[in-house]
């Protein structure tokens, strides 16, 4: 019972030492892929403090990009979708648009939906002043189970007059 007991002993510590060799020289090294930045104007930029106030005393239709600068679909649709359009309908800015960062927004996805119409980010929404309450006229979001691609969106800037048709 002793030597079987010393002998799974000297294997363990056999297999240890054996381990440590091997992986001695062996370091774990991290590599941090930089955050794309969004490369895109996005001026008018407001807030989820400001946007509001800016619906509510415009007489128009005022065309908004929701965004979170962080979210990889956003940075897709301001450094992908959006420049592709530009370039295909010989645009050099977004004129009609303005621009909100949720970035810093703490809430939930309920209340963005109640709010302004959307579930998440990016959302490229139609809102009008209605007797001092926002109206929601047209809605298009990326989420779980929808990304944004270029024709999507073009459709959507085509059925609101933000962009010729054809």
């Amino acid at each position: 019972m002793l030597k079987r007991g010393l002998f799974y002993t000297i294997i363990i510590a056999l297999i240890t030492v054996a381990t440590y060799v091997v992986y001695k020289d062996n370091e774990v090294t991290t590599t941090v892929v930089p955050m794309e930045n969004i490369e895109f104007d996005t001026t008018p930029n407001f807030t989820d403090k400001t946007i509001d106030d800016y619906i509510l005393s415009s007489e128009h239709t005022v065309y908004v990009i929701f965004y979170d600068s962080y979210d990889s679909n956003s940075i897709y649709l301001f450094n992908t979708i959006l420049p592709q359009l530009m370039e295909k309908h010989g645009l050099e800015h977004l004129d009609n648009f303005v621009y909100c960062d949720l970035t810093d927004y703490a809430s939930q996805s309920d209340i963005t939906k109640n709010h302004w119409g959307f579930y998440d980010t990016p959302a490229l929404a139609a809102l009008s002043n209605d007797n001092g309450a926002i109206n929601v006229l047209s809605i298009h979001y990326c989420d779980s189970t929808f990304n944004m691609t270029v024709d999507t969106v073009e459709n959507w800037m085509i059925n609101n007059d933000l962009l010729p048709n054809g």
